[in-house]
C-alpha cells in the first residue's frame, strides 16, 4: 500500500464516523423535542426521523 491508499481509507473512515455521530446527535435532538412536546413514545419519533422526509428507517421498523 502506498501513501495515497492510506490516505483515501483513513478519509473514508473519517466520513464514516462522523456520519455516525450525526445520525446520534440528530437522534438526540429529535428525542429531547419529541419529549419536550410530551409525544408518546418519543424514542420511537426520533428512530423514524433518521429516515429523512422520505422515512426510510420506518419501512425497517415494519
Amino acid at each position: 500500500m502506498n501513501t495515497r491508499d492510506i490516505l483515501v481509507l483513513f478519509c473514508c473512515g473519517m466520513i464514516l464516523i462522523g456520519s455516525m455521530f450525526l445520525c446520534y446527535y440528530l437522534y438526540s435532538l429529535v428525542l429531547i423535542d419529541a419529549k419536550a412536546r410530551g409525544l408518546e413514545r418519543p424514542k420511537f419519533w426520533a428512530l423514524v426521523s433518521l429516515g429523512g422526509q422520505s422515512g426510510g428507517t420506518a419501512a425497517v421498523l415494519v
